[in-house]
């Protein structure tokens, strides 16, 4: 971004949910910003500037994780955030799953099991400038329900409400402690390790998990020329 006093801002996220703008010249840091306070959140993507906000996308880590038999799955959820491009702070955020996760049982080890979760956002959104409306992908659940998952979404640029989402696979609900059950190939097991010695609880996984697919690109708009009459 270029201010009024022509200075070049570079704006960016890191692995624990943070979002920053430095002065591209000097290296200056403008802001910093907690954009999720979940300890695994993450920025995978390039945030999206436009008409003086930053919205940034925010996936997380927890999807790995979860693979350790002790760890209480799955509490994150995917979301974007618009921030002001000037002070970094926050106008809005949106959530791509609207429900907090809750208890849903305890497993057979005695921990929590939470849901629904996942549903990050792995790429940049686009602006639709005419509709003033934010498009992007979101990424499989870890725990059920998935209503959003494998989803195209549209969000308000000045609100953030979700305007509309399409789900392209239904149920992709997956973490890396469960068997992921890919279409035409045979399933693909968890295995112990010295990281995760203990045998993983079968009761954090769904009958048939995965295939943990996911929007890894952004999405394109297009304008179409008008039919012929």
């Amino acid at each position: 971004m270029k201010t009024g006093a022509s200075r070049i801002v570079a704006f960016f996220g890191d692995i624990r949910g943070n979002a920053y703008a430095l002065d591209a010249s000097s290296g200056e840091l403008l802001w910093k910003t907690a954009v999720d306070l979940h300890p695994l959140s993450r920025i995978t993507a390039n945030p999206r500037l436009y008409d003086g906000q930053v919205y940034v996308p925010l996936a997380s880590l927890e999807e790995d994780e979860s693979r350790s038999a002790a760890y209480v799955c799955c509490t994150f959820r995917g979301a974007v955030a618009a921030l002001d491009a000037s002070t970094g702070r926050e106008i809005w955020k949106t959530y791509t799953s609207p429900e907090k996760p809750k208890f849903i049982k305890k497993n057979s080890m005695g921990v929590d099991y939470m849901g629904p979760s996942g549903v990050g956002v792995w790429t940049t959104p686009i602006v639709d400038t005419r509709r003033r409306a934010l498009y992007f992908g979101t990424g499989n659940s870890f725990s059920e329900p998935a209503t959003t998952s494998d989803s195209i979404m549209a969000l308000d640029m000045g609100t953030g409400k979700i305007l509309w989402w399409r789900q392209a696979r239904a149920n992709d609900i997956w973490h890396g402690g469960c068997t992921q059950t890919i279409p035409g190939r045979a399933a693909l097991g968890v295995f112990p390790s010295r990281f995760h010695p203990l045998p993983y609880p079968k009761d954090n996984c769904v009958d048939k998990t995965g295939p943990d697919w996911d929007y890894a690109a952004s999405p394109n708009l297009a304008t179409m020329p008008t039919a012929a009459r």
